[in-house]
């Protein structure tokens, strides 16, 4: 073994997937290149190449959308996995990994029956954002990113020394930027969105899936004075009935963009409220990165949320037509989110999820794995 980790990051998804797990092991993957302690090297799905990043050439999941009926989401994923995989083994061998760190519980599953049927010395660690629920039989450490899914998995028969509780990594700045209202305006025209009108933003994949846009749609309609909507994400395929739907309930008050990733912050500073319609989720991405830029979170009232922002939160019962419109509702009549309360929101998000305070925490759980190093 070698006097340093050999990290392989693999995520087929980085390079063509815009949000989701996939931007936060890109970040994984540039948290451990900087770091002295460890030698990593990220295996992708698309992009360029470094000394530090590989293309992995594979089928790719969107590739076989025109096959519609003939070939399922999961099904095209699924191969998009296989291939990735099979095209990776050479890399793999090469660079002979003490650590493979993976979100994919496919591919995690593929380089366990690897190692177990053809050898191999490296250890998988499989960081759990979906989430997966035990048995973890896969993998030899498993990193929670939240503590419910962390009680959960002790629930069911999962070990503690097995397991690490370590959040997702977020690039916040240390200092929440002004955001005076000159400066909005001209952010806002510089986006095209109305420059006197109070804007909500919603990020996620546009389509009937648990982000629940729909959902959230007819809650604004019932919504008197109702903000001006702008969702973010990529478009699926209801995002046609989606868009009738803003045009029949929100009279066309609404716009949907699909943007770059480093675009998204941008947004956030230029919108005045931030919604968010899932019950759960594997984490929340989004609702940090809005939370960071100072933005008020109108969210479910569920653990796993209460985890992200505590008593900063504007919390609801989603789960009720109507709950998210009188949350809105209510906000709007007596809003109370001071200059004071988005700085501590900041420092709140900032010191739980930033790279600033995590990274340590990641390379010494890594090297924790393999304590030889």
């Amino acid at each position: 073994m070698s006097l340093k980790p050999r990290v392989l990051v693999v995520c087929p998804g980085i390079g063509f997937v815009r949000r989701g797990y996939e931007t936060s092991m890109a970040q994984n993957a540039s948290i451990f290149q900087k770091s002295p302690d460890i030698v990593s090297l990220l295996l992708k799905g698309a992009g360029t190449e470094s000394d530090v990043e590989r293309v992995i050439p594979s089928i790719k999941r969107h590739w076989l959308k025109p096959v519609g009926r003939l070939c399922s989401a999961h099904t095209a994923y699924r191969l998009e996995q296989l291939s990735f995989f099979i095209a990776a083994l050479q890399t793999v061998k090469k660079f002979s990994p003490d650590i493979i760190y993976i979100s994919d519980e496919l591919m995690a599953k593929m380089f366990y029956k690897y190692r177990r049927l053809l050898g191999g010395r490296y250890k998988i660690v499989f960081r759990n954002g979906a989430p997966q629920f035990p048995p973890f039989n896969f993998s030899d450490h498993i990193q929670q990113v939240s503590p419910v899914h962390y009680e959960r998995a002790i629930e069911l028969g999962e070990t503690p020394e097995r397991m690490t509780l370590l959040p997702e990594g977020f690039i916040i700045p240390e200092h929440l930027q002004n955001n005076i209202s000159d400066q909005k305006k001209a952010l806002r025209e510089q986006l095209q969105l109305p420059t006197s009108r109070t804007i909500a933003l919603v990020i996620g994949a546009v389509g009937d899936n648990f982000k629940r846009i729909p959902y959230i749609i007819d809650e604004f309609s019932q919504v008197p004075d109702r903000p001006y909507l702008v969702i973010l994400g990529d478009r699926e395929s209801a995002a046609v009935k989606i868009d009738k739907k803003i045009k029949t309930r929100l009279n066309n008050e609404a716009v949907i963009r699909t943007v770059a990733p480093e675009l998204v912050i941008d947004y956030c500073r230029a919108a005045d409220i931030f919604v968010h319609g899932a019950l759960s989720e594997g984490f929340g991405r989004a609702i940090i990165e809005a939370a960071s830029a100072g933005m008020p979170c109108l969210i479910h009232s569920a653990p796993a949320f209460h985890f992200l922002l505590g008593d900063f939160g504007i919390y609801g019962d989603f789960t009720r037509n109507g709950g998210l419109a009188a949350t809105l509702n209510d906000f709007l009549a007596k809003p109370q989110f001071t200059d004071e309360k988005r700085l501590a929101q900041h420092r709140f998000v900032y010191e739980r999820f930033s790279w600033d305070r995590l990274a340590p925490k990641y390379i010494s759980m890594l090297k924790n794995v393999c304590p030889d190093g």
